[in-house]
């Protein structure tokens, strides 16, 4: 951001998203958290050296802070794209065009025109499953139910439309990740929501139809299989036309990362506090801790040195004094801890290397559970200090011989950062029974309403930075920086607003 050379900024910045692209999933994980944490609270923890290639005054430390936090969102909301479409196996013909369209490759024209025919295909096929042999529009034949043959068809119908319903549902639920991948194509993104969102509802609803009108039992299993194949033509057309996806997807979050990083380099020191004054950066107020207890090195899994950069669930033992604690690939419901008080070997408490004696952790779900030192009572302890941490936070790193000689924490003082740090940095994903966990204590916590937020509840002329601010739609970086680089209404929308 501070560089004088487009040059070698862009060049760094590329080679840092190349490295987050190639990264091993625990390395990323550990270092997403050590930068999550770094930008804590409007980055508080990161500090800049003074020099004159640099921040020359310390007094510039704040403008530095926020130059730093958008830099790391234009690379986050990369990395949650690239997680999207390369990670969750999500791409399709009408987002590789896209991305092709972007990059202007030679093919696009032609990738144009099967996307068209795709969504055409794919439309066509629809409207016919509801039209159905009569030519008709109607969801159910009441004569069918009488006719004893049709009978037979039942279930297999009502297990189809379920399992169509629950895959309706899921690309429901991906209607907002759609939305901020396109930004401003609009043809394709109305291609895709329609296919992906619109197409699978209507589907559900007349296949219950077509497969209980079915004439024979093969004739049903057929109509099953035809109505799968229907979902899936644009997810398979780009194999089809041999279209290497990720290297299409990375080379398109490298040059959109360039594009906003020169939007970025462009603002003056005004706009960009700006953005922070309005609330627009949903990277500036989640606060995270990465607590290394035992002072131990940032890593992720390494074989020759036995570390292991994971979540880690805590659960009783066989006996009532035994505690079990073992690594995860997801955060679930014995991962989520809610205190955790410690206490130091009383040999190490004061070198660079110190152990825990004893560990006592509260689970979110209510259970409490003691870690100690084989032969060590808490009684026996009087004398050394006991630290703590409060509010919701997982287990990262574990390694325990006589005492705990590795332990490292991720977690937020509140339900609500703990959630936001994980979705904005890509961290590891919840399982449901974490998310239920999760939602009623976050509904017993007490909500904090900040003055902008009253402020912007009272008044019907701050709509922009409502949206700006509304962080499940995900609004991009890019449209806050442009729209506060090219307008000054800022100061009259919101002085009339206040008023």
């Amino acid at each position: 951001v501070v560089t004088k050379n487009m040059t070698a900024a862009t060049s760094v910045l590329t080679d840092l998203l190349t490295m987050f692209f190639e990264m091993e999933n625990s390395q990323f994980q550990s270092c997403a958290c050590t930068l999550a944490a770094a930008l804590s609270n409007e980055a508080s923890n990161t500090e800049f050296e003074v020099t004159k290639d640099m921040m020359k005054d310390k007094s510039d430390i704040k403008i530095f802070r926020r130059k730093f936090i958008l830099l790391m969102r234009i690379i986050f909301e990369k990395l949650h794209i690239k997680r999207f479409l390369i990670d969750k196996k999500s791409s399709n013909i009408y987002r590789d065009v896209h991305c092709m369209t972007k990059l202007k490759e030679e093919s696009d024209g032609m990738a144009i025109v099967f996307c068209v025919l795709c969504f055409l295909f794919q439309l066509c096929l629809i409207i016919y499953v509801i039209l159905g042999d009569d030519g008709r529009v109607v969801l159910y034949d009441h004569g069918s139910f009488r006719d004893r043959d049709k009978l037979t068809m039942l279930p297999l119908a009502i297990l189809s439309t379920i399992l169509s319903y629950m895959r309706a549902e899921t690309e429901l639920k991906e209607v907002w990740s759609i939305l901020y991948f396109y930004r401003s194509n609009k043809i394709l993104k109305s291609l895709d929501i329609i296919t992906n969102s619109v197409l699978p509802v209507v589907r559900s609803v007349f296949g219950f139809r077509l497969i209980f009108a079915s004439e024979t039992i093969i004739d049903a299993v057929l109509n099953v299989t035809a109505l799968e194949y229907i979902s899936e033509i644009d997810d398979m057309l780009p194999a089809m036309l041999h279209l290497p996806e990720d290297a299409i997807i990375s080379n398109y979050l490298i040059q959109e990362s360039i594009e906003d990083y020169i939007i970025l380099s462009g603002l003056k020191d005004e706009h960009i506090n700006r953005i922070f004054d309005m609330g627009a950066s949903s990277l500036n107020n989640i606060h995270f801790d990465d607590i290394y207890v035992t002072n131990t090195p940032e890593t992720g899994n390494d074989i020759l040195t036995g570390n292991v950069f994971m979540p880690y669930y805590v659960k009783k033992g066989t006996r009532s004094d035994d505690a079990i604690v073992g690594t995860s690939e997801y955060v679930t419901d014995d991962c989520l801890l809610q205190r955790i008080e410690w206490r130091y070997t009383e040999s190490l408490q004061n070198t660079c290397r110190p152990c825990v004696a004893y560990l006592k952790i509260w689970k979110l779900n209510g259970e409490v559970l003691e870690i100690k030192q084989k032969g060590v009572e808490p009684e026996s302890l009087p004398y050394l200090p006991s630290q703590s941490l409060q509010g919701v936070y997982i287990i990262t790193a574990f390694q325990m011989s006589e005492s705990v000689v590795s332990l490292r924490l991720c977690g937020s003082q509140s339900v609500k950062d703990f959630k936001l740090a994980f979705e904005h940095y890509s961290l590891w994903p919840f399982n449901s029974s974490a998310r239920r966990l999760l939602s009623k204590v976050k509904k017993m916590e007490t909500p904090v309403v900040s003055i902008y937020e009253m402020a912007r509840r009272s008044t019907k002329s701050t709509i922009s930075l409502r949206r700006s601010s509304h962080v499940t739609k995900r609004q991009s970086v890019r449209s806050t920086l442009k729209s506060l680089r090219d307008s000054d209404r800022y100061k009259e929308e919101t002085s009339e607003g206040y008023e």
